[in-house]
């Protein structure tokens, strides 16, 4: 999703010489996509239906090829430095050094911290959730925190200026489902609801028992479209997705670990 960010290793040993192109062919926005945003070389002429004309070779706009990627011709170094094995065994010890102690634990830190951490996925309705805390130092033994959950929510208005559908943020109350929505939307010049940085409660604020100001948030999108939520001085991690239907989904290997950008899917809170 846009501003979302990776660390990405790639091996080129095989194609030594070659010129690569990065390409997306994705539509957007997923899934209820318009085709007018959608430029490449030779794409339909829009120019009817208020998009752009066709676009030419060697013009613009083009929003499918990313990055050219020119591998050199030759190998500096021998190709069996890359050990992908020694990577995977590096790289749970890299993460404890260099990132803060997850507030949930989950398995995929197992390694990092020499635990056998169990899944916490917490379910569509719930108010709060129990769990103990990771401690990275031994004997590894912690307290049991309760945190209550916030609802929030990411909705698609429309802005009054040219009729472009936005997606905003807000809270969410209780039972929202399918088919009763209870959300309240905020516009940016509304008055903030969390104040992370206030150790003490104040009104409306939610703060965690872990005594930092953490909190779990649910999430509520019932729209047409996926769409980012951008955190920005804050990281969080991802605890599960859940369906309308009550399928609860694990996060995917690339949403494992601390996010300051999440995807919000358009199906699910």
């Amino acid at each position: 999703m846009p501003a979302e960010r990776a660390d990405v290793i790639v091996d080129f040993t095989a194609f030594a010489g070659d010129t690569l192109i990065l390409y997306n062919d994705a539509p957007a926005p997923y899934p209820a996509f318009d085709p007018r945003y959608d430029y490449y070389t030779g794409d339909p002429d829009q120019s009817g239906v208020g998009g752009a004309p066709t676009t030419l070779a060697g013009f613009g706009p083009n929003t499918r090829t990313i990055m050219q990627v020119k591998v050199n011709s030759a190998v500096t170094t021998p190709a069996t430095s890359y050990n992908l094995a020694a990577l995977q065994t590096a790289l749970p010890a890299t993460f404890k050094l260099s990132q803060p102690v997850p507030v949930v634990p989950e398995p995929v830190y197992s390694a990092a911290y020499g635990q056998t951490f169990t899944g916490h996925y917490p379910t569509q309705g719930s108010t709060s959730m129990t769990f103990n805390p990771i401690n990275p130092v031994a004997p590894f033994t912690s307290t049991p925190v309760t945190l209550t959950y916030g609802r929030k929510t990411i909705q698609e208005l429309f802005e009054l200026d040219y009729g472009r559908m936005n997606a905003t943020l807000g809270t969410e109350l209780q039972l929202t489902n399918f088919n009763t929505q209870t959300t309240i939307p905020f516009d940016y010049a509304d008055p903030f609801t969390e104040d992370l940085y206030d150790s003490a409660p104040v009104s409306g604020q939610l703060v965690g028992s872990l005594g930092d100001g953490s909190q779990i948030w649910e999430v509520i999108h019932n729209g047409v479209d996926s769409h980012a939520i951008h955190f920005h001085l804050f990281n969080v991690e991802i605890l599960d997705r859940v369906g309308w239907d009550g399928t609860l989904r694990a996060p995917l290997p690339l949403e494992q670990g601390w996010k300051d950008t999440v995807r919000m899917n358009h199906e699910s809170p």
